[in-house]
């Protein structure tokens, strides 16, 4: 075989096995709190309502703080749950189930925008998720949002 030939079949050889771990790697289960990006150091926001998004933040029925621990406690109680990412949009505009939506503000990069109902999570890059050992207790999800709903909108 000529040296020629043998750099294609290095490179094709190597693209399909890097297409394919790219492949495994996005479809792949993981912990729901991986997903969601947090810089702690970019942090300058969060909001969080129970309202089907996109809204603009004035009208939504939320809450929004500055502070950090809100958004810890959220994302620990979500590093419960995994996911496997979906290629479809399992979204129902008619759903008729409780859904929570949240922004994490960021300084310096784009906010992180998650909408979580029972049994599926969009990620807003454009990422759609199914829970697999779900689904997610909406009952805690809506008792956070109430528990900070009376501390930041008195």
């Amino acid at each position: 075989m000529k040296k020629k030939n043998k750099v294609y079949l290095i490179l094709i050889i190597a693209g399909i096995a890097f297409f394919s771990f790219k492949y495994w790697n996005d479809y792949r289960e993981r912990a729901l709190d991986d997903l969601i990006r947090l810089k702690k150091s970019d942090f300058i926001g969060f909001s969080f309502t129970n309202s089907v998004v996109p809204i603009p933040d004035e009208q939504a029925d939320g809450w929004r703080t500055e502070d950090l621990e809100p958004v810890d406690e959220l994302l620990n109680f979500l590093s419960q749950y995994r996911v496997k990412r979906q290629r479809e949009n399992f979204f129902d505009p008619n759903y008729e189930g409780k859904r929570f939506s949240f922004t994490i503000h960021h300084g310096k990069s784009n906010p992180t925008m998650v909408t979580v109902e029972e049994d599926y999570v969009h990620i807003y890059s454009g990422d759609y998720y199914k829970v697999v050992n779900g689904p997610i207790d909406t009952d805690w999800l809506n008792a956070y949002y109430e528990k900070y709903k009376k501390m930041y909108n008195e």
